[in-house]
């Protein structure tokens, strides 16, 4: 684990994934590591000189030496992602971190990933470590939208599932436009679908409470054990 530290980084890049969705690379300390799944806390200047701390998962894998990618959404009145949002290329952040302990658990073990949302970051970092690690266990990431243009990072998990027979990836839409032909429904809807029988390995779960709550809930009730659940609420 990386140890807790204060550093700067300078945006590098800015990419648009969905409507008020945001991707942010950031070129930080080479020094700088941390483990897959966990944050990093945004110093927000306010304007009577003091800070305010944001936590945004680290959507990045730490194979990646010498940057940071965050994705968050833009938050009505938030002044997070406000702050983040103006930002201009070539202007620089102050980071504190690595924090969390939502964290792989059983690298050796099947995992599924459950996220709605931007939820979706920490499971980028964690996939893409464990595939690169030349994991061959099985790991299946269950996401879930409210539109069609609200999918994150799809086009980068499609590509992973083709080149890597041992992870799939399932999207859902919950509010999908009247003649979309996708599945539609909740996440939970992909877990009633693809939780294997028997299944013997941990589960990830990242999004709002409600999601986070509800899949829990389902999870007990198909004979997961509470201690193999591993999960992060947004809210």
């Amino acid at each position: 684990m990386g140890n807790i530290t204060h550093f700067s980084g300078k945006l590098l890049a800015v990419k648009e994934l969905a409507p008020e969705v945001r991707h942010f690379v950031f070129e930080v300390p080479s020094t700088f590591t941390f483990l897959p799944g966990q944050y990093v806390f945004v110093q927000i200047p306010l304007s009577d000189g003091k800070h305010l701390k944001k936590p945004y998962s680290i959507a990045s894998s730490p194979h990646q030496q010498g940057t940071l990618e965050l994705c968050l959404n833009l938050v009505k009145g938030g002044q997070g992602s406000g702050y983040l949002f103006q930002l201009k290329r070539g202007e620089t952040v102050d980071f504190t971190g690595p924090m969390g302990r939502f964290t792989i658990h059983g690298p050796d073990k099947p995992a599924i990933f459950i996220a709605t949302g931007t939820g979706i970051a920490p499971f980028r970092s964690m996939i893409s470590t464990l595939l690169t690690s030349g994991k061959q266990q099985s790991f299946i990431l269950l996401a879930g939208y409210r539109k069609e243009d609200s999918e994150l990072y799809g086009d980068t998990f499609r590509e992973l599932a083709r080149e890597h027979r041992n992870f799939s990836y399932h999207s859902i839409i919950s509010q999908p436009h009247p003649t979309s032909a996708g599945k539609k429904g909740r996440v939970q809807l992909l877990v009633e679908k693809y939780l294997p029988p028997l299944f013997t390995g941990d589960i990830y779960l990242c999004g709002l409470r409600e999601m986070v709550d509800e899949t829990t809930k389902l999870l007990l009730s198909k004979g997961i054990d509470e201690s193999r659940i591993h999960f992060e609420r947004y809210d």
